[in-house]
Formats: structure tokens, sequence, C-alpha cells
């Protein structure tokens, strides 16, 4: 799923989701977090940044740094 922080502009909403899920290990955490404002997203939650494939992609780079311990 490391993809999504590649050059791919053409995610669909449901990637960043599954991905968070994969990166924090459980639905219930990975919808917390989307519904947290983050910091490194400009203190935007995830979830409001689904409609705009850029702001997915956005949302994607942050979570491979979670993922990868650099966030």
């Amino acid at each position: 799923m490391k993809e999504l922080s590649g050059e791919r502009d053409d995610w669909d909403v449901d990637q960043p989701k599954a991905f968070a899920e994969e990166v924090f290990g459980t639905k219930e955490k990975s919808q917390k977090w989307m519904r947290t404002e983050v910091v490194s997203l400009g203190c935007t939650r995830p979830i409001d940044m689904m409609s705009n494939p850029e702001d997915r992609k956005s949302v994607g780079g942050v979570l491979v740094k979670i993922q990868e311990g650099f966030s």
C-alpha cells in the first residue's frame, strides 16, 4: 500500500482510509485518526481531505511517514 506516497494522483476515496487501517492496525484506530486534526496536514482532519486527489495524496504521505516512524 506504500504506493500511496508515490506519483499517483488517481487514488479513490477508499485508498487512504484502507491504508490508515493498515498503518494503525484496526478500523477503530484508523477512524479516530481520520477524525483528528493533524498538524502536518495544516491542522485539518484527514477525513475532510478525501474529496480532492491532491489532498488524498497528502494524507497518504503522512500515513507513510507514520508507518515508517517519522511522524
